[in-house]
């Protein structure tokens, strides 16, 4: 009976098969059952009710949900009317108003709270909007009684605790943060001296589209979640251990200060877990009972519901960032150590103050010049926004950092040439006319401060690219830098705006042009102007350039005519490319580029088809750059730019000499690229921090001297001066970004509704809770149903999943394998024949275990944290790793032969091993010739395409990760190599 059940619940829960068919499903059963009778008793189906079977079809319902109800996996929640306007809550439970009451800056909200149907004739009343806030306690309660939760979730913090290792932080339990954390009493929270349960959630808020990405973008709704911070990492995450407290109920988002009453139930619940704690009668660890306490750690969400969440203002206004006060205006600051940081006393004073004041003025007052106001969070008296709100990796690297660099800073688009200068140097943007061009240049060099600012910003913007300085910002900005430029290139006037000589150009003894500005506009003319801009050049600009671009000497300039000067400048033009045999521009100044045009992504498409990756790293679009590639996830991203683009551009650009703009790209980009791989490592010390920093300031003062049109953003702001300690607080990437959470929100959309958008919260919320029980309970089967469970685990578990999933849900280890599921059978071995080792390799083991044998068992796959290793002949993609010696020496690189277990003689121990074809490394001489060795950490190696002559043998604990690899050619030598890049993640 109870597998009837669960068949017909997954069918339908993860499956997606609606009621009616379950039902046929549930009449289907029965016919079986009662045919299976007939079958093997050979009796009527008429004498069922005489026997056991036929108890057991009688209780098989005829409607899927009794079926749900009769499992117990339905969540238990609590039901609140919620105001359609500010989000005002309402218990359900008692006799609640017509119109809302909440009052706000504005005054009464006054919003209708009930709406009425007609329903066989009687009018009915019905909550204008319902709100469902899932019960914490009783979540909890569900999660520690599930078999070996409850041990998990009292030793891993302490375990951390007694570990003694403060340089390497894995995890948020290795964090500092942790160790501060207190009770009401001021005493360590997290202890291994008590008895009770004393366990740490993250938190976070994420918006979606419940319809998907094919949907209407109008209808928005959000969920917040939390995570068991206590779980190790390779389950915390798993979809039946996230607590999904509520749906926000759509079609629009809450804004601003409108979510802290959705927030307000849950913390009621943390308070009291805190203050006093839950005292459950039973648990699995404690039969009579036991006293539980929580707390709430990280705030773990992209920028807007983080800042949303937390109080902060957003990131467009002036208080762009929420961990200093450093004003917009001077976001290009990268003097990290000078940044006024936020108070939390002063600023809780002020979020104090916002919340008290009814005066809506004063409200924007404290909003723009502290930037936060009262958080709903606020009232954890231990709840510190300034130390428990994450930087999310996921968006600020891989989206903030890396996507922004590709199309904003460089610009990526195959309908574009190649170009090196930049998407903000677009010269397709139209320049001011020559006169407005003219007059501003006169300004410049004669006018007052007071005439520079009554410039348009156009003009001053395209006087500023033209003069080689930064023309991205604001007016102000943009007057101030002109300000700087005037006294170093013209610290005497030539003249007055109302003198006669306007309009002269100044000139020495020989007619050449002197002034700095006249030199620039006449190098613009003779690069891009047409032959009619160039014929109107006056005289001494003519003569500057022929002693520029002709190479003429002083005595000839001055005695040529300017049809002379004209002549032979012409005749530059045409020998440089500039112009055909007419005069006519062979390149137009509008042509569009960009850094990654088509030619250079032509190149790269090629090369990510030949490129070997891993099989759980998620591969870009095939075509990336152009049009129909749909939106790039930040996995694709991530690959993208830290294996494509380092592949392809070392290669192409690397060998260039150091002072080409190629090569100042390349260094530039792979500041930016180390620095990621620093922040998403799986583990941080405080050295590299330091390194995160020093790489990260040198990328960004790169691209503000390299693409002078270009800004930084809050993101890039972030991580130069705060995602260090962000990780050094709460833990490394893995542990605060939202890769699990956008998991959570894509199950939600793939749920099923009748898209009724008043019931869509209260569907969403318990389909979703019905799915993660259930799952938890199949996890958890009598024995006799072991083999159900074991098919349940092939088909519904993530074994196919790539990226940051793959490394997210790491396999388990034997260790917590044995509290989770007592009795498994190993399944991270897939073993296949008996035969026996041929000689060479029979050799090199018996020279790691000299009890060995030649008969051995073959692996076909071995799945080790999360990456599978297979053997080059059946699994190619994946047989590339990097590995350390036994004495722990720099990493070697090779490939996969094969993988076999082996039971030792004198233990009875079964062994596996790897055996590996070692690639010969780089001669000292031609070290020197590796590109990418220039770049230590994201750039790999290049090593001869040929293998040692004997091969390794290795255990696992040898192998440091995969690696890609990409067949190359040294250069200057051209002998054949292969790239390998680590991917350790």
């Amino acid at each position: 009976l109870l597998l009837c059940y669960l068949i017909v619940a997954v069918v339908h829960l993860l499956c997606g098969v609606s009621i009616s068919r379950c039902g046929w499903l549930l009449q289907a059963l029965q016919n079986l059952l009662s045919m299976s009778y007939e079958f093997i008793t050979g009796q009527p189906s008429s004498t069922l009710s005489e026997s056991a079977l036929g108890g057991i079809i009688s209780a098989i319902p005829a409607d899927v949900r009794t079926a749900v109800k009769r499992l117990a996996i339905t969540p238990t929640t609590k039901p609140f009317v919620c105001c359609p306007t500010c989000f005002a809550c309402y218990s359900l439970g008692s006799e609640y108003p017509d119109h809302c009451t909440a009052t706000s800056a504005t005054g009464v909200c006054g919003t209708e709270l009930r709406r009425t149907r007609v329903i066989n004739g009687r009018v009915r009343s019905f909550p204008a909007r319902l709100y469902l806030y899932h019960d914490f306690k009783q979540w909890l309660a569900r999660l520690m009684c599930r078999p070996g939760m409850e041990e998990l979730m009292d030793r891993t913090l302490v375990n951390a605790l007694d570990s003694g290792n403060d340089t390497v932080i894995g995890d948020f339990y290795d964090t500092a943060t942790l160790k501060k954390l207190q009770m009401p009493d001021q005493q360590q929270f997290i202890t291994p001296h008590t008895c009770e349960g004393r366990y740490v959630f993250s938190i976070c808020m994420d918006g979606f589209m419940p319809t998907g990405k094919g949907g209407s973008a109008s209808v928005s709704v959000g969920a917040i979640y939390l995570a068991c911070m206590n779980l190790p990492a390779s389950i915390r995450y798993r979809e039946e251990n996230l607590y999904l407290c509520s749906i926000i109920p759509g079609p629009k988002h809450p804004s601003q200060e409108m979510i802290n009453p959705l927030l307000s139930s849950l913390v009621d619940d943390l308070l009291s877990l805190w203050y006093h704690g839950a005292r459950y009668s039973q648990s699995p660890r404690f039969p009579n009972g036991r006293i539980v306490r929580c707390m709430l750690g990280p705030l773990v969400a992209d920028m807007l519901a983080a800042r949303q969440m937390a109080g902060f203002s957003g990131h467009g206004s002036d208080r762009f960032c929420s961990f200093c006060l450093l004003s917009r205006e001077h976001i290009e600051d990268l003097d990290f150590w000078n940044w006024p940081l936020r108070s939390w006393e002063e600023q809780r004073a002020a979020a104090e103050k916002w919340r008290v004041t009814a005066d809506p003025e004063e409200r924007a007052r404290i909003m723009r010049e502290q930037g936060i106001r009262w958080s709903e969070l606020f009232r954890l008296p231990y709840w510190n926004p300034l130390v428990f709100t994450a930087i999310d990796p996921m968006h600020a690297l891989f989206l903030g950092l890396l996507h922004r660099h590709c199309d904003k800073v460089w610009g990526m688009s195959s309908l574009h040439q190649d170009g090196l200068d930049g998407r903000a140097s677009d010269p397709a943007k139209l320049r001011p006319a020559e006169y407005e061009m003219y007059e501003g240049y006169t300004v410049l060099k004669t006018g007052s401060d007071d005439q520079l600012d009554g410039l348009s910003k156009e003009v001053l913007k395209a006087m500023c690219k033209e003069l080689k300085l930064r023309f991205h910002g604001r007016k102000a900005k943009l007057c101030s830098r002109l300000r700087e430029y005037r006294p170093k290139h013209n610290p005497k006037p030539v003249a007055t705006l109302n003198s006669k000589a306007k309009g002269r150009i100044a000139a020495d003894e020989y007619g050449i042009a002197t002034h700095q500005l006249d030199l620039v506009r006449a190098d613009d003319v003779f690069e891009h102007g047409s032959k009619t801009a160039l014929r109107r050049l006056q005289p001494p600009l003519l003569a500057s350039l022929c002693l520029s671009r002709l190479s003429w000497s002083r005595e000839s300039v001055k005695g040529a005519s300017k049809k002379s000067m004209l002549g032979g400048l012409e005749a530059q033009r045409f020998a440089s490319g500039i112009t055909d045999d007419s005069g006519k521009l062979k390149i137009s100044r509008s042509t569009r580029s960009r850094v990654l045009g088509e030619g250079r992504l032509r190149l790269i498409w090629a090369e990510m088809q030949e490129i070997m990756l891993p099989s759980e790293v998620s591969p870009a679009p095939s075509r990336i750059g152009a049009p129909g590639q749909g939106t790039i996830s930040a996995d694709e991203w991530r690959t993208f730019c830290t294996i494509n683009l380092v592949v392809t551009l070392v290669n192409l650009w690397g060998p260039l000499p150091e002072n080409t703009r190629e090569s100042q790209l390349l260094r530039n980009f792979m500041d930016l690229i180390t620095a990621v791989e620093i922040a998403s490592s799986r583990s941080i010390t405080r050295e590299n921090t330091w390194e995160l920093q020093k790489r990260m300031h040198a990328y960004l003062q790169g691209i503000l001297e390299l693409f002078p049109g270009t800004t930084i953003g809050p993101y890039q702001h972030m991580c130069l001066g705060h995602l260090p300690q962000v990780l050094l607080d709460l833990g490394p990437a893995h542990a605060i970004w939202c890769y699990a959470f956008e998991r959570a929100n894509f199950v939600l959309q793939r749920i099923k509704t009748n898209s009724r958008i008043d019931d869509l919260s209260v569907t969403l919320l318990r389909r979703f809770c019905c799915r993660q029980n259930l799952r938890a309970l199949c996890y958890q089967l009598p024995a006799r149903l072991q083999r159900f469970m074991q098919s349940f685990r092939q088909v519904f578990e993530w074994n196919h999943a790539r990226g940051t999933l793959f490394s997210d849900l790491q396999s388990v280890d034997d260790e917590l394998r044995d509290i989770l599921d007592p009795g498994h059978a190993a399944d991270n071995l897939h073993p296949g024949k008996p035969y026996h080792l041929s000689f060479d390799v029979y050799e090199a083991l018996r020279a790691r275990d000299t009890t060995a044998g030649r008969s051995v068992v073959s692996i076909r796959t071995l799945d080790h944290e999360g990456v599978r290793y297979r053997p080059h002949s059946t699994g190619p993609r994946d047989s590339y790793v990097v590995f350390r010696g036994s004495n722990g020496a720099e990493w070697r690189a090779g490939q996969i032969r094969e993988l076999f277990a082996q039971e030792r003689a004198t233990t009875g121990i079964e062994r596996t091993w790897i055996v590996v074809d070692e690639y010969i490394p780089l001669s000292t001489e031609d070290q020197a010739l590796d590109p990418y060795r220039k770049f230590a950490i994201a750039g790999g190696r290049l090593f001869y395409a040929e293998f040692m002559p004997k091969p390794l043998i290795l255990v696992l604990e040898e192998i440091v990760c995969h690696s890609t690899m990409m067949k190359r050619q040294l250069p200057v030598t051209s002998k054949e190599c292969v790239h390998i890049l680590p991917l350790d993640k």
